[in-house]
């Protein structure tokens, strides 16, 4: 997952170091836990706390075009809904799973929430309000929308070199 942490979820000293710093920046070596780390910060951006999100999913079926089919059909209803058609009849017609009797709508999704990395991604950071989105997955194909979104705030996505720090026994 490509997740962006907020400075209330960052642990340790180098929080406030790493909302300072540019992206492109590393930060460090610092001495945490026993391990001295180098942080770089690869990018930030605005995040959300939560978003409602709406979805139409459709299974694969047990075929060797199986996955190509449900995406085939995804990307129909897309252009269906792109020329005006009704997201909530679309999901309740041809949806595969237990949102359709919600016309697709998920509610409220937490960034804690225990979706698939590629569904959080696609949810919280790929997508915009309003955008339809398809995505593949090993068992169909889903076709997504970012409704609307509460408490944004500063998010920095980090990549982490760390080193444990071993007493030598000589």
């Amino acid at each position: 997952q490509d997740a962006y942490l907020t400075k209330s979820e960052l642990k340790g000293k180098s929080a406030d170091k790493l909302f300072a710093a540019a992206a492109g920046t590393v930060v460090g070596p610092v001495y945490e836990s026993g391990m001295y780390k180098a942080i770089r910060v690869m990018d930030r951006k605005m995040v959300p706390d939560s978003v409602e999100v709406r979805q139409i999913f459709v299974q694969a079926q047990q075929s060797p075009d199986g996955l190509k089919n449900a995406r085939a059909k995804v990307d129909s209803i897309k252009r269906v809904l792109e020329n005006g058609g009704d997201f909530e009849s679309l999901a309740s017609s041809h949806s595969d799973d237990n949102s359709k009797e919600n016309g697709g709508n998920l509610g409220y999704i937490q960034r804690d929430a225990t979706y698939p990395p590629q569904l959080m991604n696609a949810f919280f950071y790929d997508n915009k309000q309003g955008d339809l989105f398809v995505l593949d997955l090993p068992n169909g194909a889903l076709l997504g929308e970012v409704l609307n979104s509460k408490a944004t705030s500063q998010g920095v996505k980090i990549a982490t070199l760390s080193q444990n720090i071993v007493a030598s026994s000589e």
